[in-house]
């Protein structure tokens, strides 16, 4: 099994935030990660810096979703889904 690439990250973490409420980096990183499906040996894999690839990914990803404006960081390491996150789960009935 392959490690997922960053951008596979985003519609998993949405899908988590769409709770509405504020979770931390960690816990929806991790979520996305058992949500895909994936063999938790793929847990251990480092990026040459020792931080796990599945969390630089996931890291990444919701950069990525922040930026954009899908997701609304109030305090350090912790996201929520903003109403513009809604949007794409709500026109593919992903809620």
């Amino acid at each position: 099994m392959e490690q997922p690439k960053w951008n596979e990250y985003m519609l998993p973490e949405l899908r988590f935030l769409a709770d509405n409420k504020m979770h931390n980096r960690k816990e929806i990183i991790e979520n996305a990660f058992k949500s895909m499906g994936l063999d938790e040996s793929l847990m251990n894999d480092t990026v040459s810096g020792g931080e796990p690839v599945y969390l630089n990914r996931g890291g990444w990803a919701l950069t990525y979703l922040k930026q954009s404006g899908l997701v609304d960081s109030p305090k350090r390491a912790s996201f929520m889904i903003s109403n513009l996150g809604k949007e794409p789960l709500i026109k593919n009935q992903m809620f």
